[in-house]
């Protein structure tokens, strides 16, 4: 029998049931340590930090502690060593939230050649599913839209496809579904679902009258 940890079996079958004009993220063999190296590697090559100053990035540094945290989740029950390990976790987790400003924690399911721009600012929701290729910029949400949804969170979060580029500060609320290769502008709200291949734009600023002593009406 061939072991778990081989070249193909780190790559599993997409996530299932992804709505129309979205691709699931690539699921990798969260079971086995070679198939953790390699999502890292790729990891690291989509944020081009393959190199000894490239993996103190904050991109780098998240993205190796949130895939850790998926390799332990993988093991719950499996002994002491195990809960010292999910301890571990939570403990780099919570740096790079407070430190970094990168809030992404193990269950939400990112898929291959995630690319995070920049730090701070950065909250995505626990159960939030992102495809592979996409590009998140600083200052992005991604959760539910108000407390009401709690009751069924997994049936409420944002569900994005592949190669979606998230400007800086844009906001994705709700049950949304952002079809593949769409681009949210700078800080658009999203609260619909977004069709494969659009662009979502937040509204221009304005220019308000002043008084003549120059303080605002």
């Amino acid at each position: 029998m061939g072991s778990v940890d081989d070249e193909t079996s780190d790559r599993e079958a997409t996530i299932d049931a992804a709505p129309p004009g979205v691709t699931s993220p690539t699921r990798w063999n969260t079971h086995a340590r070679g198939a953790l190296l390699r999502v890292i590697r790729d990891d690291l090559q989509a944020n081009s930090a393959l190199s000894v100053s490239g993996i103190i990035k904050p991109a780098a540094l998240a993205l190796i502690v949130y895939r850790y945290g998926q390799w332990v989740f993988a093991r719950r029950g499996s002994g002491s060593a195990v809960r010292l390990g999910e301890k571990l976790y939570w403990i780099l987790f919570a740096a790079v939230r407070n430190q970094l400003g990168i809030e992404l924690v193990a269950t939400a399911e990112l898929g291959r050649g995630v690319r995070i721009e920049h730090q701070h600012g950065i909250v995505i929701h626990p159960f939030a599913v992102i495809g592979d290729e996409v590009q998140i910029h600083h200052g992005v949400t991604i959760g539910l839209k108000n407390e009401q949804e709690l009751a069924t969170i997994q049936q409420n979060v944002p569900h994005i496809g592949t190669r979606v580029v998230i400007g800086v500060g844009a906001t994705i609320i709700g049950a949304v579904v952002i079809g593949d290769g769409a681009r949210i502008g700078p800080h658009a709200l999203v609260t619909r679902d977004v069709p494969p291949g659009a662009s979502v734009v937040a509204a221009p600023s304005r220019i308000l009258r002043l008084s003549d002593g120059g303080a605002g009406e």
